[in-house]
C-alpha cells in the first residue's frame, strides 16, 4: 500500500502546492489587486515556505520514520486551508496599513505561509519512508520529485484555466483539502484493517 500511497501523495501535494500559490493571488487581489507586487509576494513566500517545510520535514522524518505521521501533515495541512476563506477579511484587515508592498506581503505570509511549509515537508518525508521500501534511492527520489512537480504543473493549470473561472473560492478550497486528505485517508482506513485482521484473538477464559 505504501509503495503505491507515496508515488500519489507527493503528486497530490505537488498539486496542491500550485493551487494555494494561484488562489492566493485571488485571496489578495481585493485589496492589493494582482500587480506585480502581489505575484512577486506569492512566489517569495511560496518559494521560503517550501525551503523551511523541506528542511523541517528531514529532520521530522530523521526523527519520526513513520507513513502515519507522515500522512497527519496532509491532514493538518488540509484543516488550514478549509479555515483559509474564513481568515481572509481578517487578514487583509490587519495588513492594509502596510501599505501595498508591505500589505502583499504580509498577506502572503499569513494566508500561505503555514500550510505551504507543511505541504514542504512532505517530499523528503516521502524519500525517508522510501528509503525502506527500496534499493535504487537515487533514481526513487527523482521519481518522487518528477511526480512533485508533474503535479505543480496540473494544479497551476487546473486553477488558472479551470477551477477559478468555473468555482467559488470557497468550494475549490475545501475541495482542494480533500483531495489532499484523501491518501491519508485510504492510508489510515487500510491500517485499520490490518490492525483488526492481525490482532490476535482474545483468549478463552472460561474454566
Amino acid at each position: 500500500m505504501l509503495r503505491i500511497l507515496l508515488p500519489v501523495s507527493v503528486f497530490v501535494s505537488g498539486a496542491v502546492v500550485m493551487v494555494l500559490e494561484v488562489l492566493g493571488t485571488r485571496l489578495i487581489a481585493p485589496v492589493y489587486g494582482t500587480s506585480l507586487h502581489v505575484w512577486s509576494a506569492i512566489i517569495a513566500v511560496t518559494l521560503l515556505s517550501l525551503s523551511v517545510g523541506y528542511w523541517v520535514g528531514g529532520r521530522f522524518a530523521d526523527r519520526f520514520p513513520r507513513a502515519s505521521v507522515y500522512f497527519v501533515v496532509f491532514e493538518a495541512a488540509a484543516v488550514l486551508i478549509v479555515l483559509l476563506p474564513l481568515a481572509h477579511q481578517p487578514i487583509l484587515t490587519i495588513t492594509k496599513p502596510l501599505g501595498l508592498r508591505g500589505g502583499a506581503l504580509a498577506s502572503a505570509v499569513l494566508f500561505l505561509g503555514l500550510p505551504l511549509t507543511l505541504l514542504g515537508m512532505i517530499s523528503p518525508y516521502a524519500v525517508r519512508l522510501a528509503a525502506h521500501l527500496i534499493v535504487d534511492l537515487g533514481r526513487t527520489t527523482g521519481r518522487l520529485y518528477a511526480l512533485s512537480t508533474a503535479g505543480s504543473l496540473l494544479g497551476t493549470l487546473c486553477a488558472g484555466f479551470y477551477l477559478i473561472p468555473s468555482f467559488r473560492l470557497r468550494t475549490i478550497f475545501v475541495g482542494t483539502a480533500l483531495l489532499l486528505i484523501l491518501p491519508a485517508v485510504v492510508w489510515q482506513v487500510a491500517a485499520a484493517r490490518r490492525h483488526l485482521t492481525f490482532t490476535p484473538a482474545s483468549p478463552n477464559t472460561n474454566p
